[in-house]
């Protein structure tokens, strides 16, 4: 092997290694989100948790849907895991995203239950941040690594 297939072959190796670092944080930061998400006590229970969509792409986000009310997220952890052997980020500014489509992730997110809501199980909640709080815990897990 020449000198040129040497250099070749480690900036393969080194693509490599940054595409599953990135991978990885992307993953525990989705697998955090999901963990921090609620799951309610509603006619809706479970249907927040599980509809955590991934993407792969500059520019691409997944708003599926689904009507499963599954209360541990089964469905969004198995689409996080299926990122794993994602080569999104070789050789390339890639990116990787999770979204919700649920009506109601965004007050979840930043607002929490409405206050003038007339079912009481809504009423006067603070933001559930789960997002926000997620992205505080790995970024401090990951601070110094990458």
């Amino acid at each position: 092997m020449g000198f040129a297939d040497s250099v070749s072959a480690t900036a393969t190796k080194m693509q490599k290694q940054v595409n599953d670092k990135a991978i990885e944080i992307a993953s525990d930061l989705f697998n955090t989100v999901v963990t921090k998400t609620p799951v309610g006590e509603s006619k809706t229970r479970g249907q927040l948790i599980n509809n955590w969509w991934t993407a792969e792409g500059v520019g691409n986000y997944n708003t599926s849907y689904s009507p499963s009310f599954n209360t541990s997220g089964t469905g969004s952890y198995s689409r996080i895991a299926a990122l794993k052997d994602s080569q999104e980020f070789i050789g390339k500014d890639g990116a990787v995203s999770l979204t919700n489509s649920v009506p109601y992730a965004y007050r979840a997110e930043y607002f929490g239950w409405n206050f003038s809501a007339p079912e009481p199980r809504w009423r006067g909640t603070a933001p559930y941040a789960m997002v926000r709080n997620s992205l505080t815990a790995i970024a401090a897990k990951y601070k110094g690594t990458v």
